[in-house]
């Protein structure tokens, strides 16, 4: 078992606490995620037969026969948009942003090829090479359009996707369910689809994706060949594949579809769909996490495999053990994810929730400025409650499982004998005593470091302490995960590593049981991202280049 942090470790240097960032590193080993909202065509394989995506501000390579996947970095907002070029090895990736940028980068040696600036706005939502591995075209100074000529064998229709072919033929899908047919700039007619929100070409024909929950396959003539109905699995295509088809869906994940066994889809990738993600507990014996979010559901994450949902609420999940954004607290059974109790006591939001390390107390933290505790043994009775100024934001139990101390929305850190309603005390020399089993809360002497000089209390969502190796990690605002040494004493002075990927607020940061990994989570990219520790003496991996200052560090993955 790890060993507990103990008051004297207040003792330690100061000079060294602020003078050196950890020894220690975080690799990215693992992303839980895809993203299927707002974006289409965005999934492709490579000439080595692997998967290309992305989520977050990450494009990953996912190889589904060695489960294992590569990262590109090279972004510093959401990706939205990719293009993949004839030789199957380079692709393009778009962000938004300011000042949105494309990379162009290698999908074997995850490397940057070259990066286009200075040319959109706001965000790149849409990305091709042209047949000869090109991006556009210029004529002089400027790009020069051509409108297609719809005459009357069409309506002007939105176009939803658009897929290239032989003899200057171009095939695109249409709002109203048609596929349009062009030669050159002129629509020459029309085939009756339904609703195809995405196309792909290859040299057998067409793979079409769209609103009926169906993947069908045409010749080259666009002649139907056959349907596939995956509406049974999930409902809505974002795009897809072929051969084998792996078929991206609205609710962010990946399958993969034989046209031999088209009853018997692979779920390749699974995770939260559009919507935040703030819950996030790891279980105190296993290398299992949980996480739920604004999808109203509940996923349990295994080593390198996030499975299907198990659980579906009511309403959002926002608190760190699965409640609801909501007075409703469901207790789940960690073997089969089915509810064992719920709890409906509060009439705001539910934070903040944990387990004593006896497990006798479940301590429920809400946005009424109140910690409800209750009896495990006795089928969730309430036995206590504690009362606080503001919303309560974190909370952890001392190892003895008398103790609780609490943070709030106004900066207070409060503690509390349990499981009464007593306030012991609200000042930090008379809880020198205490050893605590956690340390998640955000305000204290022993977490000031992580504060920027002139930030606000609220730039840092999530923190968590590994006592065995002295460090913390951090999730904030700025999407960056942060490595400090624990305890970091002095706000705006304590270094540090960051790690980039989250494209937006990370929500949560937590330590696995056998402290071998973190987890983190994205709000808006609703990404659950798994990294690698490695402590000093242990760095099995290659350093990349200096990023920027002279504390972030990145990793590329082994054997690259």
């Amino acid at each position: 078992p790890a060993s507990l942090w103990r008051p004297a470790l207040l003792l330690y240097p100061l000079k060294l606490a602020r003078a050196t960032a950890p020894r220690c590193q975080l690799r990215l080993e693992w992303i839980y995620g895809y993203r299927g909202h707002q974006c289409r065509n965005n999934l492709f394989y490579t000439a080595g037969k692997e998967l290309v995506y992305f989520v977050a501000g990450v494009g990953v390579v996912f190889n589904t026969r060695e489960h294992t996947q590569k990262f590109y970095l090279g972004h510093n907002d959401d990706i939205i948009s990719l293009a993949i070029h004839p030789d199957k090895i380079q692709v393009a990736t778009g962000q938004v942003g300011k000042d949105p940028y494309i990379c162009v980068w290698d999908t074997y040696a995850m490397v940057t090829v070259s990066i286009l600036r200075d040319v959109h706005t706001h965000g790149v939502a849409c990305l091709a090479f042209d047949s000869d591995g090109q991006f556009w075209t210029l004529c002089g100074n400027a790009l020069t359009p051509k409108r297609g000529i719809f005459g009357k064998t069409g309506d002007l229709q939105t176009i939803l996707c658009v897929s290239a072919a032989k003899e200057e033929l171009t095939y695109s899908g249409a709002l109203n369910g048609d596929v349009y047919v062009w030669k050159g700039v002129t629509l020459i007619r029309t085939i009756q689809a339904a609703g195809i929100f995405s196309m792909h070409a290859c040299e057998e024909g067409f793979a079409t994706g769209g609103r009926d929950g169906c993947i069908r396959l045409w010749d080259v003539d666009f002649k139907p060949i056959t349907k596939i109905d995956l509406r049974e699995a999930e409902q809505g295509y974002k795009g897809v594949l072929a051969p084998p088809l792996p078929v991206p869906l609205r609710q962010s994940a990946i399958r993969g579809v034989m046209v031999r066994d088209r009853d018997k889809p692979i779920l390749l990738m699974q995770a939260h769909s559009e919507g935040e993600l703030w819950a996030l507990a790891l279980h105190p014996k296993q290398p299992v996490a949980v996480t739920g979010s604004d999808d109203r559901s509940v996923r349990w994450a295994g080593p390198n495999s996030l499975r299907e949902s198990l659980f579906t609420c009511s309403s959002s999940v926002l608190s760190h053990l699965s409640s609801l954004t909501g007075p409703l607290s469901p207790v789940l059974s960690h073997r089969d994810m089915t509810e064992v109790v719920h709890v409906k006591d509060r009439k705001e939001v539910i934070h903040e929730l944990k387990f004593s390390p006896d497990s006798s107390f479940l301590a429920v933290g809400s946005n009424d400025g109140l910690v409800d505790v209750y009896a495990v043994s006795q089928r969730y009775k309430k036995v206590g409650e504690c009362r606080s100024s503001s919303f309560i934001t974190h909370l952890d139990w001392s190892v003895d499982s008398r103790f609780l101390q609490t943070n709030d929305g106004a900066g207070e850190r409060l503690f509390f004998r349990m499981p009464g309603t007593h306030l012991m005390f609200s000042f930090r020399a008379d809880a020198k005593g205490i050893h605590w089993m956690t340390w998640t809360g955000v305000i204290g002497p022993e977490v000031n470091g992580i504060w920027p000089k002139y930030s606000s209390a609220t730039n840092v969502n999530s923190v968590d302490a590994n006592y065995s190796s002295a460090v913390l990690v951090t999730g904030d605002d700025l999407g960056l995960i942060k490595l400090f040494r624990f305890p970091c004493l002095k706000k705006g002075l304590s270094k540090f590593k960051k790690y980039i990927g989250h494209s937006a607020h990370v929500t949560n940061v937590r330590w696995s049981n056998d402290l071998q990994w973190v987890i983190s989570t994205g709000g808006a990219d609703h990404a659950v991202f798994q990294w690698r520790f490695l402590p000093e003496g242990v760095m099995n991996g290659v350093l990349e280049p200096l990023l920027q200052g002279n504390i972030i560090f990145g990793w590329v993955p082994d054997g690259l």
